[in-house]
């Protein structure tokens, strides 16, 4: 199997505004150029994968229905910029420690590429090597 070259996103500050504890799909706002930035990404052959960690949904704020209803929004708003996310991966457990924060995204991202033989940014992954 050939690996596919991909870039992991964040969704909050990175595709649109942030907003605290995002849940409802008309608060999507997307940021200015994003679209045109991935819309570059995609036809240079990547792959446009979206890890989000979703704590209001572990810590009871909102449902994982309404965080569904969120990404169909940003969805449809990137469509209407010429761009479609591949996959979308959320995590939806309360964070601990900003000290373990940076190990749980780093095996997250493992995680994505190993099912997915995906290549990371600036690391080469085959299943098959």
């Amino acid at each position: 199997m050939n690996p596919t070259p991909a870039v992991f996103l964040d969704r909050d500050g990175t595709l649109i505004e942030e907003r605290h504890f995002l849940y409802r799909p008309e608060d999507v706002v997307l940021l200015p150029g994003a679209g045109a930035a991935l819309r570059r990404l995609a036809d240079a052959g990547f792959k446009l994968v979206l890890v989000s960690n979703q704590s209001g949904v572990g810590r009871g704020y909102f449902t994982l229905a309404d965080v569904e209803r969120v990404h169909a929004r940003l969805g449809q708003d990137l469509a209407e910029e010429g761009v479609r996310l591949e996959r979308i991966t959320l995590r939806r457990r309360r964070r601990v420690s900003p000290a373990g924060a940076a190990s749980r995204r780093r095996s997250t991202y493992l995680t994505l590429a190993t099912n997915s033989a995906l290549i990371l940014p600036a690391v080469t992954w085959s299943a098959t090597s």
